[in-house]
């Protein structure tokens, strides 16, 4: 009980506010509307964009990329993939999103990879 009693004392003393117990409720979400960029192709997993219209879109909603191809390329990315980063970008606030790896060759093949347009890396 005194230990109890000690650390209320000194949170006490240190700030009021963290001895009230509030509800957390986050930010809500709001989706940006674009116009659809062109699909080029459709896969197993779903449409793809062509370089051109993912960097496109990406920029029309404040994502950079890093680099021009082939250093990073975006060809054949999934539009899905482009739709969850979007939503990644106007769901935290001012941040800056940046595109640092895309589907060029150098990553890893398979179903749900870079190179099928399912997985890019941020910074």
């Amino acid at each position: 009980m005194v230990i109890l009693f000690g650390g209320w004392v000194l949170l006490r003393a240190l700030n009021p506010d963290l001895l009230k117990f509030q509800t957390i409720q986050p930010p809500s979400v709001k989706l940006a509307t674009t116009t659809p960029p062109t699909v080029t192709t459709t896969t197993a997993t779903g449409a793809t964009l062509s370089e051109q219209d993912a960097r496109n879109l990406l920029t029309s909603n404040g994502i950079s990329v890093n680099a021009q191809p082939p250093q990073t390329t975006l060809v054949g990315i999934q539009q899905s993939t482009l739709s969850t980063i979007v939503s990644l970008k106007n769901s935290c606030g001012g941040c800056q999103v940046q595109i640092t790896g895309g589907t060029e060759s150098g990553h890893a093949a398979g179903t749900c990879s870079h190179s099928s347009g399912n997985k890019v890396d941020l910074a």
